[in-house]
């Protein structure tokens, strides 16, 4: 008898751990039979016999949220259609040899033709999705992050953690000179880290990424960067001019960046705020 194999969601993960023991006997009490767990996945296969596979799949959602009380999504597919997902990849065996992850989504039914074309619209820079029957496949050129970036995100946060201590020590000496110019050396060297940062991520994602388009050259990151550079030496002259110009950069900076999501909105034809 061919079996069924059943791919659950949101199982040991976020605090939802279920013993696979446990979890066999759930699937047990539908009377399925044969049924094996999957090390601690919350995967599971099983003999599901003549059962309808839509109907049989809401009858394990519904009897898993009654037992554990939450929602488990749950994907069903047979041998026969897990042979096809493997042998079905849309893409070229150089395409997928030069990736450096290929992810496929399970669905629980064929994307509607809406969401099929704004699927196609995430195809773009290093990420390519497909859209196969009950699957969606993900392709993905380069790695997320890299050691580069790494560094560059923990210089940021270097650089971050100053600034508590320059703000109470800018306090605790009523905003002398000193301390002022101190607070506007660790906002520069927070500009600066953020600058590389950003240049990192656009550096490893490709010059044809979403990323790319949204940062652009970064006026906003190098304006407010030279506006605190000039303001250091300044507080040894006038450190309330200083200050006030630390404070037109961080109102600048409380004004929400929406270039990446003006820019996605923008290409999946949906207006933007």
């Amino acid at each position: 008898m061919a079996r069924t194999f059943g791919f659950l969601r949101a199982l040991n993960v976020g605090g939802h751990t279920v013993p696979m023991a446990r979890l066999k006997e759930l699937f047990e009490e539908l009377e399925l039979g044969s049924v094996e767990t999957f090390l601690d996945s919350g995967n599971v296969t099983f003999d599901a016999g003549k059962a309808e596979p839509a109907r049989l799949q809401r009858r394990i959602e519904a009897h898993l949220h009654q037992a554990l009380g939450y929602e488990v999504h749950t994907f069903l597919r047979s041998e026969l259609e897990l042979a096809s997902l493997v042998q079905g990849c849309p893409f070229s065996e150089a395409e997928v040899k030069a990736a450096t992850a290929l992810n496929v989504i399970l669905l629980q039914a064929p994307l509607r033709p809406e969401a099929e074309a704004r699927l196609r619209t995430l195809s773009v820079g290093v990420d390519r999705l497909q859209a196969a029957g009950r699957e969606v496949w993900w392709l993905h050129a380069v790695k997320q992050v890299n050691g580069t970036i790494i560094c560059a995100n923990i210089h940021l946060l270097f650089w971050l953690s100053l600034v508590p201590f320059t703000t109470a020590w800018m306090g605790d000496n009523h905003f002398a000179a000193l301390p002022v110019a101190v607070y506007g050396v660790v906002l520069f060297g927070a500009g600066t880290a953020y600058f590389l940062l950003t240049r990192s991520l656009v550096h490893h994602h490709g010059q044809a990424s979403l990323l790319h388009s949204a940062v652009g050259t970064d006026l906003k990151t190098k304006v407010s960067t030279a506006i605190v550079l000039v303001a250091i030496p300044l507080a040894f002259l006038n450190r309330w001019v200083a200050f006030g110009l630390y404070w037109v950069v961080t109102l600048s900076w409380l004004v929400p960046d929406r270039r990446i999501e003006r820019l996605v909105g923008d290409a999946e034809g949906e207006p933007s705020a």
